[in-house]
């Protein structure tokens, strides 16, 4: 690149530097006119910048000869401002070229005021007109030619009368140079004008110019858009087609997959498309179908056909939105099933009835056969609700009825109707409407059932209330309720028949006990009256009465046993409880019962090792084994037959609930030890089960009848129970229940040997205390012929005050438990109070385990039970002094 061209590319960077800062490059761009205007305005003032420092020289040598000061300053300060508007960033440019013309007028003024009109002046006028015809409109041009023709006229007049600046000679009148100004005007016009009107043109021209190219542009972004928009709509089109293509495929495998059959139906040829589903679904294969209407107008129910078509053409009508219906088509086999279907119009013709139809048909023969067994479910419901008799109520998480049986309707007074939806304080008084809240509540709370008792208007009410779920929580709750108003008075009615029955049984049981007892000691009495006579009258002839004293004693001690047995059913023998072992008792009883047994009855035992441990009587389990085994034998006939023993652990849920006496007992504890007695004897009648236990009843022969009440007196002081089970012919099974103890068994028992007791030394002193005088004289011949002297009292009292007397005397004292005035106990605690080492001896009738029970300030040495011989009270004489001792 030559130094030319470097210069010219330096020219123009610096030309498009200065021109950007005149205009915005933007304006410029879309305005043809206006980039020439701001070029030839840069033009002009690089020109005249240019040409005016050019000038200087000539203006600086005026300035020095001629004293000009105002001219030299005058262009230095065009020239500034040349440089300004040339280089000024912030200068909008129609400012820049009116301040150019301005300077223009003025330079042009100047100089002719200085130099004359044989000047650059008349120049710089000439190009302001001009320059103005550029830059600004037609009517600026018009006002510059006026300034113009103003200014020369004054400065002209001016100096042709020498009022100013210097007289021309060339101007030989004033006529000439009038004509020379207005030939300057005319010509200054003209070209002025013909510039503007061309720039007018060109303004015009880029105008229309500038139009066409924005209508073509805006031409082309639209023919641009339009072929974005259609190859957008094809595409979109494509898309929409393959899309369409996709979704049918996948709407047909859907409803497939789904089991709903498909169908088509082009409406102006009337055929049908019918998928293989559509047509499996009736139990046709595919080609076993048409493809016309006629194929599912002739299949369709009779009934239903009218219903069909008329949802059809409501469709068609447009007065539906899609077409539905439910109606039963015929299958391949003669029976018809149930089918939802439905279906659109997805093509219309240009006058607006239907072209082509799709719809689908869903077997719905289990919902229909469901939604019939749920109407017939709630009709049965309803029926139930209407004529329930008892009442039936639902009610939703607020505590408000939503459903209620009619029988309410007699109960409130109401229509049912009328309560739905009601609280319970709408429903019932507030009282009872607070405690039904609490309740529902509480139900919904916690998810339990709960049973109430109620009381309204009189009568008397039981409501069973449970919850009902969903989801998991309690949603609903639901409940029944029953007036128990008469069953209540029934079982009051019930009740005191009972109390009188029991009463009628008592009476009944004592009288047979009564009678059982008389004939039991009348027997043991007239055997000790009848023998006592004999030894009399053998007295009478010196024989030896021995033999009859034996008996009448024999007899006297199974009266007295009697008196045991008796007492050992009312539970007023307990004995002394002891952890055992179950087994082991059964098993030291074993010996002793197989040598009682008959020989024709077998004896089979189940018997574990170690068994459960219970707290208990030995002597009392052995007597409960004794007598089941016993009852057990005398309930199988002269032919034989066995006895199956077993002992074992039973929980309460294992238990019998039936026939376990005492009646009102109840396992309380979790473990049970159990004897189980089961024999293939006759059996017991249903009736009897609830007599075996009386005193002296027996199915068996006369006489009898004690075992069994003696086994459960002894179960009831050991806190358990009797369970008889058994049918007339098929034998019986007995079955006792011990509480389990969860303490360990005793071992070994230690024995007192008798030689270890000291004896009461013969001539010892006792007192006597006895109110009844028989037994007073009975027990003092005793003692008598036992070597001791006795002091008799017959009651607390009088013991005192004999003891008082003779407390030196006495060496041990026999009292009665049962005295008036002051017992046994009294008695005790006041010969006490005057020695307290005193050996006593308490005699009763009652049980020992009864008797030695409770609190009391003094105990006796030794008890001593009635009745008793003279073995017995000499062997408590010893052990009293021994303990004393």
């Amino acid at each position: 690149m030559d130094i030319a061209e470097k210069r010219e590319n330096r020219f123009n960077r610096f030309q498009s530097f200065v021109m950007h800062r005149m205009a915005s490059p933007s304006l410029m761009e879309g305005d043809d006119l206006l980039y020439w205007r701001v070029r030839i305005l840069f033009s002009l003032l690089f020109a005249g910048s240019l040409l005016t420092l050019i000038a200087m020289i000539p203006v600086a040598i005026l300035v020095i000869k001629e004293n000009a000061w105002i001219l030299g300053f005058f262009d230095a300060a065009v020239w500034l401002v040349a440089i300004i508007l040339l280089l000024s960033r912030n200068i909008r440019f129609e400012t820049r070229s009116t301040i150019t013309l301005v300077i223009n007028y003025l330079l042009g003024l100047v100089i002719i005021a200085h130099v004359g009109f044989l000047s650059g002046g008349t120049i710089c006028l000439f190009g302001f007109a001009v320059l103005t015809g550029i830059f600004k409109g037609t009517k600026a041009v018009t006002v510059a030619l006026a300034v113009n023709a103003v200014t020369l006229a004054v400065l002209g007049w001016l100096m042709y009368t020498g009022r100013f600046g210097q007289a021309f000679p060339f101007f030989k009148s004033l006529e000439a140079m009038m004509a020379a100004g207005t030939t300057f005007m005319l010509m200054n016009a003209v070209v002025a004008i013909s510039v503007r009107v061309l720039v007018k043109g060109l303004a015009i021209t880029n105008q229309k110019q500038k139009a066409l190219v924005e209508k073509l542009e805006s031409e082309h972004a639209r023919l641009e858009n339009t072929k974005i928009m259609l190859e957008m709509e094809i595409q979109e089109r494509r898309q929409a087609e393959e899309a369409l293509r996709e979704s049918e495929a996948r709407w047909k495998f859907a409803l497939e997959g789904a089991r709903d059959g498909v169908w088509d139906w082009d409406t102006v040829t009337n055929k049908v498309y019918f998928s293989d589903q559509w047509k499996s679904m009736l139990g046709y294969a595919g080609h076993e179908i048409g493809n016309t209407v006629d194929e599912w107008d002739r299949r369709v129910h009779p009934e239903d056909k009218a219903a069909a078509y008329a949802d059809l053409e409501r469709h068609f009508r447009r007065e539906t939105e899609t077409y539905q219906n439910e109606h039963r088509l015929l299958c391949k086999d003669g029976s018809y099933k149930w089918i939802l279907d439905r279906g659109k119009v997805i093509e219309w013709t240009e006058d607006g009835k239907p072209r082509r139809v799709i719809g689908t048909h869903t077997d719905i023969e289990d919902r229909r056969r469901a939604e019939e067994a749920l109407r017939e479910s709630e009709e049965i419901f309803r029926q139930f609700m209407d004529n329930s008799p008892i009442y039936v109520f639902f009610k939703d998480e607020n505590i408000r009825a939503i459903r209620l049986s009619r029988n309410y309707e007699k109960m409130l007074g109401r229509p049912v109707e009328e309560m739905l939806g009601k609280s319970m304080d709408d429903l019932f008084p507030s009282d009872l409407a607070k405690s039904m809240i609490a309740d529902d509540m509480r139900i919904l709370h916690e998810g339990k059932q709960v049973i109430v008792e109620e009381e309204l208007n009189g009568r008397f009410y039981t409501t069973i209330k449970f919850p009902i779920f969903h989801d998991g929580k309690p949603r609903y709750l639901a409940g029944y309720t029953i007036d128990v108003t008469d069953r209540k008075k029934a079982d009051e009615e019930k009740a005191y028949l009972e109390v009188q029955n029991q009463q009628l049984q008592k009476a009944e049981s004592l009288g047979r006990m009564a009678g059982a007892i008389a004939h039991h000691f009348n027997n043991q009495l007239a055997v000790v009256m009848g023998n006592l006579e004999l030894a009399m009258a053998a007295l009478s002839r010196e024989d030896r009465p021995a033999k009859y004293l034996a008996d009448s004693m024999q007899s006297a001690r199974k009266a007295a046993k009697m008196s045991e047995l008796m007492l050992t059913y009312l539970g007023q023998t307990p004995g002394k409880h002891e952890p055992l072992d179950l087994s082991e008792v059964s098993r030291q009883s074993l010996p002793i019962l197989l040598e009682a047994m008959p020989k024709n009855v077998a004896l089979n035992t189940d018997i574990s090792s170690p068994g459960p441990t219970i707290s208990a009587d030995a002597n009392q389990v052995q007597q409960v084994i004794t007598n089941l085994v016993t009852n057990a034998w005398e309930a199988i006939d002269a032919g034989g037959g066995a006895i199956n023993l077993s002992v074992k652990t039973v929980f309460p849920p294992d238990m019998p609930l039936s026939h376990n006496f005492p009646i009102d007992w109840k396992p309380l504890d979790n473990t049970y030890a159990c004897i189980e007695v089961s024999d293939n004897g006759s059996g017991i009648a249903g009736r009897d089960i609830e007599k075996i236990f009386d005193p002296f009843f027996s199915i068996k022969f006369t006489g009898r009848g004690l075992g069994l009440a003696v086994v459960l007196g002894i179960m009831k002081s050991h806190g358990g129970a009797v369970n008889v089970e058994s049918e007339p012919g098929r034998g019986s099974i007995f079955r006792v229940f011990f509480p389990v103890s969860k303490q360990l068994p005793l071992l070994f028992k230690q024995q007192v040997k008798a030689c270890e007791i000291p004896l009461l030394e013969g001539g010892s002193t006792v007192l006597l205390i006895e109110d009844e005088e028989a037994v007073r004289k009975m027990a003092k011949s005793m003692l008598a012929l036992m070597g001791h002297a006795v002091y008799e009292a017959k009651d607390g009292f009088e013991a005192v005050d004999i003891f008082r007397r003779h407390k030196e005397e006495i060496r041990v004292v026999i009292c009665d438990l049962t005295m008036p005035r002051l017992d046994g106990w009294g008695t005790l605690s006041a010969l006490r109070n005057l020695d307290r080492g005193i050996p006593v001896i308490l005699a009763s009738g009652y049980d020992k385990e009864k008797v030695m029970t409770g609190v009391h300030p003094e105990w006796p040495q030794v008890f001593l039970n009635k009745p008793y011989d003279m073995k017995e009270l000499g062997d408590a004489l010893n052990r009293a002094v021994a303990k004393k001792d």
